[in-house]
């Protein structure tokens, strides 16, 4: 993608109004309000609740140090389906699938994940929200979004704004254990062995996935596993990783 193509692409995170943009800032004319690039990176941070703001804080911490993913297999597979595509990944982090697609637009709401991302060869890098996507309608052929629904206040607009954005999403999304009551034990355990999770966590189960596609209005058109196992990095440190257990599905969808 060129960088003409890509400022075309760019919109009010607020009011979704395509932005005026003369070089390195651009300009709402209906907000009233100026974005500016700065090093590379475009801000665009758009309305941001609560508890997004306080999430936004600790990942900043998190990204002041060298982020470890899984491994490098699932970026070179996620970034063949953003190939060739007009692609977006939301919530990059340290821009693991531009490694392998440079093309691929980074999105993160902590300018020190865009900041690795920088490093690992990212062109496009973007401050934004991923509730509040600063793009005009239908401006990607792919959405990706890798292991991050649910860590957001609000899937179901994330999802939304995602639909709105792009003609395809590819998500990995996490899921409980396949144990019984797993949903209604996760809190328990987590609090009772003091599991450090991310900020916001909480994984979705199979039916509860389908109610919020239906809600946003996404059709499945493929559905899978995603087989990191289930305690994959250990963040449960006693307890080894479950291969048998994938910890993930894999969902693509297009809007209804």
């Amino acid at each position: 993608m060129k960088e003409v193509e890509f400022l075309k692409l760019l919109a009010c995170p607020r009011c979704k109004k395509k932005l005026r943009v003369p070089r390195t800032s651009a300009y709402c004319s209906v907000c009233k309000k100026r974005f500016y690039k700065i090093k590379g990176v475009w801000h665009l941070l758009g309305l941001t609740d609560r508890p997004t703001k306080e999430s936004q804080k600790i990942y900043d911490l998190l990204f002041q140090t060298e982020f470890v993913g899984p491994d490098k297999y699932s970026y070179q597979i996620l970034a063949a389906l953003t190939r060739g595509n007009k692609a977006i990944d939301i919530a990059a982090g340290a821009g693991l699938i531009e490694k392998y697609d440079k093309n691929c637009i980074s999105l993160d709401f902590s300018l020190n994940a865009l900041k690795q991302a920088q490093k690992n060869g990212a062109k496009f890098l973007i401050l934004a929200d991923a509730h509040h996507l600063p793009f005009v309608d239908s401006a990607f052929d792919v959405a990706i979004s890798a292991g991050n629904l649910e860590h957001f206040s609000s899937p179901l607009q994330a999802l939304r704004e995602m639909a709105r954005v792009s003609k395809t999403q590819c998500m990995i999304i996490h899921k409980y254990p396949p144990i019984p009551f797993a949903q209604q034990l996760f809190p328990l355990v987590s609090k009772l062995f003091s599991i450090t999770h991310q900020p916001i966590e909480k994984p979705f189960a199979k039916q509860e996935m389908h109610d919020l596609m239906q809600k946003a209005r996404l059709q499945i058109i493929f559905e899978g596993t995603w087989r990191l196992p289930f305690n994959y990095g250990r963040p449960i440190s006693w307890l080894p990783q479950i291969p048998q257990f994938p910890s993930a599905w894999f969902v693509i969808t297009s809007k209804i």
